[in-house]
């Protein structure tokens, strides 16, 4: 049909009322033409598509094998074909072999018996500047920016637009990326080539100087949300970039890579992932020392809110040690301020508000406003743990301005949450209330699940003080939900105590069938549901 486009376009010119409808793998690019491209399925029509083709009644492991298949047409109905001999469970175990596992009838056309030949007739058609670059952006898992594409790639604009022409790429905002069915394909076609061991080195490479630009940026005071959102868009990529770090014995390259993102992944709730990447970065690499110190800061912090407090003390002792002999004060300051939040875990909370105090001041002295918005931060925690509601609330509405200053949103969001919890246990929803929603606000835009969790409780109780039961109890599901789906529970015994008296109170009001109605109601939202539901109150 391409070859065709001239005489379709002088047809077109002598024909001024004629409309045609052409289906291409490619544009035209004729006078006149109007794409509509043909997008995937949405999940429900998938689904029906592939259960009306398989006689079978939908359930969430279709869900997920149609998911899985991109909801692609070809591939639903190729696989809906499998079923009269394995279970929809048995075809999603079997999915990485599904370029050949997903065959049609005899009576197919030859280019769509199996995936493979469909994809491979297209492939066929490129020409080899085309298949060069469809082979090498397979590197890329979850998609690559321009920038990306360029430096790994080896990219052109003109070339890379033609693979988009051609519906073998995809362009959705800033970011390029392949079908999860065509990049199965094309990771077979890079490692024909014999180029695969150099574009994931350089792969590596680039995305472990995109992970340190972005956390030096946050270091330096750049806009959280954005940086955060940039780091989560690479999120699969970055997890291949240790992958390759881990399996080729480049054991400096992981060290850094963890070092770089050793705030990112609790922040984003991804716990079990940290503990792994920590855990083997720190047996197989002493240097770089900064990143060393990054992975310490972290992994200490973890170990003491699993109770393994034994465990951060030896951590954080390394940390110390590593701080000292590099004469670096504020790594120091930031070790001793670790070793403080054990010595809280433990028990030891006259001690640790000592020390958050030293350290408060010294950093002061050496001008690290940082630190001292964390020192301040601390103390009111250790407030609220000694039951001084006035002074922790005083130490959290200075801490929260000290992290408006340093343009810290995660910063503020902890403090107004302490000054929502402070202001609770002294009596006063309406302070709470709006420390809550800010906070609430802040946590959302950060993609701080923990947060939306924490703060939803809190503006829940607030809610139940306002004897505004349903909207709390619903607000109470959407936060244990989180929080189960963590696998982490509250910080702080006040934060706790304070949950349950509202929680209890919810209930007796509403009675238990409504109180779990509404719970219920909230177990199924998604934190950004959550601040909406609660910005609407």
């Amino acid at each position: 049909m391409v070859e065709a486009a001239p005489e379709l376009s002088e047809v077109l010119e002598r024909c001024i009322n004629l409309k045609l409808l052409v289906t291409s793998r490619e544009l035209l690019r004729i006078g006149g033409e109007v794409e509509y491209p043909v997008p995937p399925l949405a999940e429900p029509e998938a689904v029906e598509l592939f259960c009306t083709r398989s006689r079978l009644a939908p359930d969430e492991t279709i869900a997920e094998l149609c998911r899985r298949l991109d909801d692609l047409p070809l591939a639903l109905e190729l696989a809906a074909a499998r079923t009269s001999v394995l279970s929809p469970g048995q075809i999603l175990e079997r999915l990485s072999q599904a370029l050949d596992l997903l065959k049609g009838g005899r009576d197919a056309d030859a280019r769509q018996q199996t995936l493979r030949a469909t994809i491979e007739w297209s492939h066929e058609l490129l020409t080899p500047e085309e298949q060069t670059l469809f082979a090498r952006l397979a590197v890329f898992r979850g998609g690559c920016t321009l920038e990306a594409a360029e430096q790994v790639a080896n990219a052109d604009i003109d070339t890379l637009q033609s693979l988009i022409d051609k519906s073998l790429v995809r362009h959705t905002g800033e970011r390029f990326w392949m079908l999860e069915t065509i990049r199965e394909y094309a990771c077979e076609r890079l490692g024909v080539r014999g180029e695969e061991a150099e574009l994931r080195r350089l792969h590596a490479l680039f995305l472990l100087g995109f992970a340190e630009a972005a956390n030096r940026a946050m270091e330096e005071g750049g806009d959280q949300v954005e940086l955060l959102a940039r780091i989560a868009a690479e999120h699969d990529n970055l997890q291949a970039a240790l992958e390759w770090a881990r399996d080729t014995g480049e054991n400096e390259v992981l060290l850094r890579l963890a070092g770089a993102l050793a705030h990112y992944w609790p922040g984003r709730g991804h716990y079990q992932e940290a503990d792994s990447w920590f855990s083997l970065a720190l047996e197989r690499a002493e240097s770089p020392v900064e990143a060393r110190m990054s992975v310490l800061l972290t992994a200490s912090g973890r170990a003491m809110y699993t109770g393994e407090y034994a465990r951060a003390d030896e951590l954080i002792a390394e940390w110390r040690s590593l701080a000292q002999r590099a004469g670096d004060e504020t790594q120091l300051l930031a070790a001793l301020n670790s070793a403080a939040l054990n010595a809280v875990e433990k028990g030891d909370v006259d001690e640790a508000r000592a020390q958050f105090l030293a350290i408060k001041e010294r950093s002061a002295e050496i001008g690290d406003r940082g630190r001292v918005a964390i020192g301040t931060v601390n103390l009111s925690m250790v407030e609220q743990r000694l039951g001084d509601f006035d002074a922790a609330l005083d130490y959290a509405a200075e801490a929260a301005q000290l992290f408006r200053e340093l343009g810290d949103d995660g910063g503020v969001a902890t403090a107004l949450g302490n000054c929502g919890w402070s202001s609770l246990a002294l009596s006063d929803p309406e302070r709470a209330e709006a420390s809550f929603r800010e906070a609430l606000a802040l946590a959302g835009r950060l993609a701080w699940k923990r947060g939306v969790a924490v703060n939803a409780a809190g503006l829940a109780a607030v809610l139940v003080a306002r004897r505004e039961e349903e909207r709390a109890a619903q607000l109470f599901g959407a936060a244990a939900s989180i929080h189960e789906e963590l696998g982490v529970g509250f910080e702080d015994p006040l934060e706790e105590q304070v949950h349950e008296r509202a929680v209890a109170a919810a209930k007796a009001a509403l009675g238990d069938d409504a109180f779990a109605a509404a719970r219920a109601r909230g177990e199924g939202m998604t934190p950004e549901e959550i601040v909406v539901f609660a910005e609407a109150g």
